[in-house]
């Protein structure tokens, strides 16, 4: 199940798409729980950014210098697979493993939220 680091916590400008991947997280490794007894293997892939036709399409502006780059498809998929049947959950590209461990445990929660706010705002000129 596609996820994304947006789903972690509130995200500016993407409330609907964040509250659903938020959604989508809770709801694999629910299944994940659920399933794993029965040979089912559920996960949820938390990709960040990923050059998908959707995502090129909006059209956004270069992000900061610090933030991680945005994915490939065919890397996402394949680090998605490496992880099925290990672990109900992962946040996919080491850049954006760093993103999210600062992101959920080193800031406040308010901090992180501002954070996401502010970027998404500059990415699409808003």
């Amino acid at each position: 199940m596609m996820a994304s680091l947006a789903g972690f916590q509130g995200s500016g400008f993407l409330t609907v798409y964040a509250a659903t991947k938020a959604f989508d997280r809770v709801l694999a490794e629910s299944l994940w729980y659920e399933w794993k007894d029965r040979g089912v293997d559920v996960i949820a892939c938390c990709a960040g950014a990923t050059a998908t036709p959707g995502f090129i399409k909006t059209k956004p502006a270069k992000k900061s210098f610090f933030a991680p780059k945005v994915q490939m498809p065919e890397k996402v998929v394949e680090e998605c697979f490496r992880n099925l049947g290990k672990t109900p959950s992962f946040v996919c590209g080491s850049g954006n493993k760093l993103a999210s461990f600062i992101m959920q445990n080193m800031l406040p929660r308010k901090m992180a939220i501002k954070i996401m706010g502010k970027t998404t705002r500059k990415m699409y000129r808003l």
